[in-house]
């Protein structure tokens, strides 16, 4: 895996679509595009679940995920 530089790009969808990758091709990870999501509501109570990464878009810039 790649190591962070010093300083870090605008966008880190370069990284998350290298991070993929390597993690698809390993073979040994049984969910590699599985991932938390995690969002605050209006009164700040945390809540997250967990979802699969369809895509990476890097142009313009966003992540497609879907859920069961």
């Amino acid at each position: 895996m790649e190591c962070l530089p010093e300083t870090l790009p605008a966008s880190p969808l370069p990284f998350i679509t290298g991070w993929l990758a390597d993690a698809r091709a390993d073979g040994q990870i049984p969910n590699p595009d599985a991932m938390a999501l995690a969002s605050v509501n209006p009164g700040g109570a945390p809540s997250n679940r967990i979802v699969l990464c369809k895509e990476v878009v890097e142009e313009p810039g966003y992540l497609v995920f879907y859920t069961n």
